[in-house]
């Protein structure tokens, strides 16, 4: 008669972020640092980033930095960076996801002026 030895690892991830990003303007060409401090799990979650509900990709040649605090560097901000942003953690138990924060990139503004020949310009003020 023999017996197989059974482990038993218990895996959880809790509910509640303890930091958050939160909705907040940039100019364009200025840095914005979100935060993200993610519920206590075993294993340690990892962070992932999300804009507009896809998760941002790590790429050399951008502008957005995942830091290894788990916040999110955007800098030399573009109006292209404007969006939903979400910080997920994840690990074999499960993932949790923040509620999306709302990041606007302005920039300079523009009028449009219409001369008497009826010729349109858009011009920056």
């Amino acid at each position: 008669m023999y017996c197989d030895a059974l482990r038993v690892v218990f895996s959880d991830l809790r509910k509640h972020f303890y930091t958050a990003p939160t909705n907040d303007r940039v100019p364009v060409g200025g840095q914005i640092q979100m935060p993200c401090l993610p519920p206590d799990g075993d294993p340690k979650p990892e962070i992932f980033w999300l804009k507009d509900g896809q998760e941002i990709e790590r790429r050399a040649d951008s502008n957005v930095i995942l830091a290894n605090d788990g916040s999110l560097i955007i800098s030399s901000a573009r109006v292209t960076d404007t969006g939903n942003y979400s910080c997920e953690a994840r690990n074999v138990a499960n993932r949790r996801k923040t509620d999306p924060a709302q990041i606007s990139v302005y920039g300079e503004r523009m009028r449009r002026f219409t001369f008497s020949g009826g010729v349109a310009r858009a011009c920056r003020t």
